[in-house]
């Protein structure tokens, strides 16, 4: 009898310990699941809003009283960039970038110095 109980508490033992470890590995994948899944809609919006700003630097070479909007769709998002005049100094533009890929949104400004050629980002 006392056998049967050994081997019957041996084999709950192993079984919850394999059952413990499943759940704590399902739950770590699931963890890093989403987080390489923001992270990569992180560096997604980055790139989108890069492109935003390259064009909007493109535009103001091309001509530096440009003031105004652009916006660049794409499949799965939009960014844009709104350029303006630095009311402190006129030799400076503000670029403000807004990008989003799903619900990731991502926004900066940038400062750009138009009277060189070409123009150069400050910050």
């Amino acid at each position: 009898m006392k056998v049967r109980a050994t081997i019957a508490l041996t084999t709950v033992l192993i079984i919850s310990a394999m059952l413990l470890f499943g759940g704590i590995a399902l739950v770590i994948s699931s963890v890093d699941s989403n987080i390489v899944s923001e992270s990569y809609l992180n560096v997604l919006s980055r790139l989108k809003a890069r492109s935003c700003l390259e064009e909007a630097l493109l535009k103001v070479a091309r001509n530096t009283s440009y003031i105004g909007m652009l916006q660049i769709p794409f499949a799965d998002g939009v960014c844009s960039a709104n350029v303006t005049n630095d009311p402190g100094n006129p030799n400076i533009k503000i670029i403000d970038i807004t990008s989003n890929s799903e619900q990731f949104n991502y926004q900066e400004q940038k400062r750009v110095d138009i009277s060189v050629y070409p123009p150069l980002v400050i910050n």
